[in-house]
């Protein structure tokens, strides 16, 4: 990936990988939804308890 591009450009490179792909087919099936943000989402819900990190609140 190229640096600076912004999320949309790395929500493209996602959506184009294989593994992405099936990982997506996987969660359809069990009703959920995987999105980029996703992988995000995950960090910082796994940071807080790990190292007591919060996530950045924008608003």
């Amino acid at each position: 990936m190229q640096p600076a591009l912004g999320g949309g450009y790395g929500g493209h490179y996602l959506m184009n990988r294989t593994l992405w792909q099936e990982l997506r087919r996987e969660y359809e099936a069990k009703g959920e939804k995987l999105m980029p943000c996703s992988c995000r989402h995950g960090y910082a819900h796994r940071a807080d308890p790990l190292g007591g990190l919060q996530p950045l609140v924008r608003g």
